[in-house]
């Protein structure tokens, strides 16, 4: 058992493609009192040079065909995330799949610490992964993650690993994804341009 730790032992890294997973690592970053760096900026500035010196790094990110998204994982594997405790959020529509999985492979690859994975419904704003959500429906959806962000928080104050919960897997994870990944990576492409090495 881990702890009770200080808000400020925590760092939230956040990648937001149409703003739900920001709003995400806003909502955590004031309620934990942590600090937090946008991976957009990031990759905008071309800046990766970024030490991290809290002991808790909390990653908020959009489930793409349940998975993390590809670049955001390139990002993480060029920071120094040694000895450091990683929590994954992933915010999505439909369903996370089987994201908790490859979340838990990444970090076995690399010597990550993995504290485990939480996923929360929020709107559905991107047209190319379906019908956006009307206003109504995106105020319904909003209100209904703020308990579940609550939570969260309760267990990030703790220092605790995140509990398991069981999500519908399917093929998505597994075969949909490296495919959708080829169109996003293309279209991701246009807006960052990203040479890391390490």
């Amino acid at each position: 058992m881990f702890k009770k730790v200080g808000y400020n032992y925590y760092m939230i890294l956040y990648f937001s493609g149409c703003g739900n997973s920001r709003y995400v690592a806003n909502y955590l970053a004031t309620n934990l009192k942590s600090n937090i760096l946008s991976v957009n900026e990031m990759l905008k500035t071309k800046c990766f040079n970024v030490k991290i010196d809290d002991s808790f790094v909390i990653v908020c990110f959009p489930v793409y065909f349940g998975r993390m998204p590809k670049i955001l994982e390139t990002v993480l594997y060029n920071l120094d995330l040694s000895n450091k405790f990683i929590y994954f959020i992933g915010t999505y529509y439909e369903s996370p799949f089987d994201c908790a999985h490859y979340n838990q492979k990444f970090c076995k690859k690399f010597h990550y610490s993995y504290m485990g994975s939480a996923f929360v419904q929020m709107p559905q704003v991107h047209a190319t992964f379906g019908k956006p959500s009307t206003e109504d429906e995106a105020y319904k959806i909003i209100a209904k993650a703020t308990p579940a962000l609550d939570s969260f928080v309760s267990y990030l104050k703790e220092g605790k690993p995140w509990p398991k919960r069981k999500f519908k897997k399917g093929f998505i994870s597994h075969i949909v994804h490296p495919f959708a990944q080829l169109v996003i990576d293309k279209e991701s492409s246009k807006k960052f341009k990203i040479d890391l090495t390490k």
